[in-house]
């Protein structure tokens, strides 16, 4: 999709979808981490590809279970 901006186009009402998994890796010499986390629910649409495109894109702020931004992964 990177590479190619015609497949974009090429297919009416286009979704991507993806997330994220956060995890302290088993070869990291840390035994602990702390992060600042700020989940989002994205979207950009666009109107046009071409040499000026037009887009609008949303944002909507996800609550965590805590209802903090906080995080510490151990493991």
């Amino acid at each position: 999709m990177r590479d190619n901006g015609a497949l974009l186009t090429s297919v009416a009402g286009l979704e991507l979808r993806g997330y994220v998994e956060v995890f302290l890796a088993a070869t990291s010499p840390a035994r602990a981490a702390t992060l600042l986390i700020t989940p989002e629910q994205r979207g950009t649409f666009f109107k046009t590809l071409d040499t000026a495109p037009q887009l609008d894109q949303v944002v909507y702020n996800l609550p965590t279970p805590h209802g903090g931004s906080l995080f510490t992964l151990t493991r």
